[in-house]
């Protein structure tokens, strides 16, 4: 199945279905392309997604209901041209409703057909630890064409899940810090950890309606991008999300620190907040100028197509920076 994703160029999809791991999970795009696709008049379609999907007192959630694909595990073997695979982007291969078997298996075809590269991401990184360790034929890779990753959105869920990656059996291991929903502390990993992981793909949050959106604090970005740098490992900045950075700094009227409206920006919408280093949100309407320690940037809700993924005046998209880790 082709894929809008841009670090790839095809989704194989093995599972359907998932269930919440954390709050990077709120507004979770897969749940809404699968509530989409259980509507599908293709019946094929509908069967395979149709029911995984509620609707609560907090929107849209997964049943927590997950489906396997058998049918599908053949697929890599008969594209013939070597392309970027992301494997089970509808749901999470570790999800503990997965038989280990089934993981097998799809690990089985990655093997077997190695002229592709897999992109694997998780938010259940013990769970993909302790299968990788107990199997001797994985541990007596490498396998460079497989790509693990784990998903994170602030430091508490780096704190929990890093360790188990940087410790996992892989050639190249990859953050996914996506969607950023608060800040992460880079310094330990970077200081301790700089030679088990290879690349940081990092961005802001979409959603539907866009204002559910939880905006990227720019210092947030930057700190991941001087993370890459500091530890060599490639950086991929793949959006802003919903809302777009307009000043680094809060601006009062006159500029000489009276309290009172934030200036118009030229062209901005009526939505435009300031947002706080700890993630906290402070309307345009003031009593007071906020303390410049709380590192407060001006953010303005625009789209994730205006907002665009431009980071420090370019784009970033590296490749992981592989070193045989395993």
């Amino acid at each position: 199945m082709s894929t809008g994703i841009p670090f790839t160029d095809e989704a194989w999809g093995v599972t359907a279905g998932c269930s919440k791991a954390g709050r990077d999970c709120a507004n979770c795009w897969a749940i809404r392309d699968a509530r989409r696709m259980g509507k599908n008049p293709n019946p094929k379609i509908a069967s395979v997604y149709g029911g995984l999907v509620e609707r609560n007192g907090d929107g849209l959630n997964w049943t927590g209901e997950v489906r396997l694909a058998p049918e599908r595990l053949d697929r890599p073997r008969r594209w013939k041209k070597p392309r970027r695979v992301f494997v089970d982007p509808m749901g999470d291969l570790f999800h503990p409703n997965v038989p280990d078997r089934f993981i097998r298996e799809v690990f089985g075809v990655m093997h077997d057909a190695d002229h592709h590269t897999y992109q694997i991401l998780t938010k259940r990184p013990k769970r993909m630890f302790e299968l990788l360790c107990a199997w001797g034929w994985w541990a007596r890779g490498p396998y460079p064409h497989v790509h693990l990753g784990v998903s994170i959105g602030d430091h508490r869920t780096a704190v929990e899940r890093l360790e188990f990656l940087a410790n996992c059996p892989a050639a190249v291991r990859i953050i996914s810090y996506e969607p950023a929903i608060g800040a992460v502390d880079w310094r330990r990993w970077t200081r301790d950890y700089h030679d088990a992981f290879h690349q940081v793909i990092f961005g802001g949050e979409s959603a539907s309606p866009r204002c559910k959106a939880r905006p990227l604090h720019p210092v947030w970005a930057l700190d991941a991008l001087r993370a890459c740098r500091c530890a060599g490992w490639g950086a991929w900045f793949k959006q802003w999300g919903e809302w777009a950075p307009r000043g680094p700094q809060y601006a009062v009227n006159g500029g000489d620190g009276r309290a009172g409206q934030v200036p118009p920006l030229q062209g901005a919408s009526k939505k435009t907040i300031v947002l706080k280093i700890d993630g906290a949100i402070i309307e345009p309407l003031f009593e007071r100028p906020p303390d410049p320690a709380l590192k407060p940037w001006m953010m303005e809700l625009v789209g994730k197509r205006a907002a665009g993924r431009s980071l420090a005046g370019r784009t970033y998209s590296e490749e992981p920076k592989a070193r045989l880790s395993i």
